[in-house]
């Protein structure tokens, strides 16, 4: 009777511990699972010409007034937003002879963070407006307010670099995702110089 006892205890022991593991391993599994990165992505920002008369009036911020539900909606340190930065942002006027020159002051990025932009792309026809040293002002002032510029890079190479985006965990299966930007339509006065900051 007694080793029947000690039997039936070992068996519901067991049967605990079985239990206890499967529900450690479902805990674990669900504190590592992996969530979805949401990108929201917008099309061209342009900061001068009229919409720089604007800015001068209500402050750049106030370009988003609309979509700060939409920003607000979708920020978290999974969620990313995106878009494409038509102009350079730069305090130094030196303008490439072209059709439309288009610049912004470099105080704009500060805002452009505040708005809720975590990354920009950089390659198009106006970044370069106002030479090399402009763009390269564009991308550090971004980088100083913590936006990620995409499509620059000290070398024309590098500036083709896919910037990777990816959630914030320890997870080995959270989801990554490649970025490239690049430009496609001809650029006016502009020479790709290889050892030289660029675009793609």
């Amino acid at each position: 009777m007694k080793n029947r006892f000690l039997k039936c205890t070992l068996y519901l022991v067991i049967l605990f511990l079985c239990f206890s593991c499967q529900n450690l391993d479902t805990e674990t599994s669900d504190n590592t699972e992996s969530k979805p990165v949401i990108l929201l992505l917008g099309g061209d920002i342009l900061l001068d010409r009229g919409v720089r008369t604007e800015i001068e009036k209500k402050g750049v911020i106030s370009l988003f007034d609309s979509l700060q539900p939409i920003f607000n909606e979708y920020k978290s340190e999974y969620n990313f937003i995106l878009a494409n930065l038509e102009c350079p942002l730069t305090d130094e006027d030196s303008f490439i002879p072209k059709r439309f020159s288009f610049r912004a002051p470099s105080s704009y990025a500060d805002s452009l963070k505040k708005a809720g932009f975590t990354h920009l792309f950089l390659a198009n026809n106006h970044t370069n407006d106002h030479h090399r040293k402009g763009l390269a002002n564009t991308f550090n002032s971004l980088k100083k307010v913590g936006i990620i510029g995409i499509g620059y890079g000290e070398t024309h190479s590098e500036s083709c670099e896919p910037v990777f985006i990816e959630q914030k965990n320890n997870n080995p299966t959270s989801t990554k995702i490649a970025i490239l930007s690049v430009v496609r339509v001809p650029l006016e006065n502009w020479f790709r110089m290889e050892e030289k900051p660029s675009i793609c």
